[in-house]
């Protein structure tokens, strides 16, 4: 049993990946690429706490599928944060090894 719910999970994960890129290409199509535009890791949390902020007053006053939809912005976002800045692995994770910058 336990190989088919994996085969469930990686199907909606997926798909899951396969919205956030589609989000990501709206992106840059909208406001151009995390390299074009440059905005440093504060900037991009910035961000990333208003599109929260949306998702949370969605969730509040409108309803789960909004919230949804304000919560696929959130990862978006956070992915083209790490496009333009770089993907620290979890695994091993120690900051005083790794060097970003703003």
């Amino acid at each position: 049993m336990q190989p088919k719910q994996n085969a469930v999970d990686m199907a909606a994960k997926l798909n899951i990946f396969g919205a956030i890129e589609r989000e990501r290409q709206h992106q840059d199509a909208k406001r151009g690429t995390p390299k074009e535009r440059n905005l440093s890791i504060g900037d991009y949390l910035a961000i990333l706490r208003s599109e929260l902020a949306e998702a949370e007053e969605a969730f509040v006053r409108r309803t789960a599928i909004e919230a949804l939809c304000e919560i696929l912005q959130v990862a978006a976002t956070a992915v083209a944060c790490m496009e333009r800045h770089g993907v620290v692995p979890r695994q091993g994770l120690d900051p005083r090894h790794h060097h970003i910058t703003e």
